[in-house]
Formats: structure tokens, sequence, C-alpha cells
């Protein structure tokens, strides 16, 4: 090949920069693909497996005699309890 030196370099600077862009998107795709394949080979099972051992199924995310897992907070509201709140 009797090409001059500079254009040798730059298409080897091109080639670079083309593989480079095509290795930041290809990692970004594989990152996705990656953690969608953790979500649903891994935590999916586990998560079926506790509904199945609990046994409790909706029932057990609320208060047996409520149906709301809020509760009203009974604290002193006086003004000296918002003096030193940490």
């Amino acid at each position: 090949m009797n090409a001059p030196n500079g254009t040798l370099r730059r298409l080897a600077g091109e080639v670079a920069a083309a593989w480079l862009k095509f290795a930041e998107v290809l990692g970004r795709i594989n990152s996705f693909i990656l953690l969608s394949v953790v979500f649903y080979v891994f935590l999916t099972p586990v998560a079926l497996l506790y509904r199945a051992v609990a046994g409790r199924g909706r029932s057990g995310f609320f208060y047996k005699d409520s149906a709301s897992m809020f509760k009203d907070a009974v604290q002193d509201q006086s003004p000296s309890s918002f003096e030193k709140t940490w």
C-alpha cells in the first residue's frame, strides 16, 4: 500500500471513532438486556415464591381492622414539641 502516512492516520482515526460509537450504543443496549434478564429470571421467581409460601395474598398488606396501612399519629402537638424536631 503506497498511501501517504497522513491518509492512513486519518482513516484509522475515523475507524476508531466509528468503533467507539458502536461500542457505546452496544453498551447501552446490553445494560437494558442484562437488567431485564436479572429482573425476570431472578426477582420475579423470588417474588412468586414468597407469595406462595407466605399464603397471605393481599390481606397481608393491611392491618386486620383497617382497609389501609396508614395510622393516625397521636403525638403531643404543643408548641414545645416543635422546638427540637431532630
